[in-house]
């Protein structure tokens, strides 16, 4: 289903949602990483 692509998932009825915002899950080694860079690394 292509869906709104730049609209998130919660606002979309059902026959217009798409599985490109699948999250993935935060872990504190990313936000360690980040840290360390000086910006967020993960889109």
């Amino acid at each position: 289903n292509t869906g709104i692509w730049f609209l998130p998932n919660a606002i979309l009825p059902e026959y217009l949602k798409t599985d490109h915002h699948k999250p993935e899950p935060l872990t504190v080694q990313m936000f360690i990483e980040s840290a360390k860079a000086g910006r967020w690394l993960y889109d």
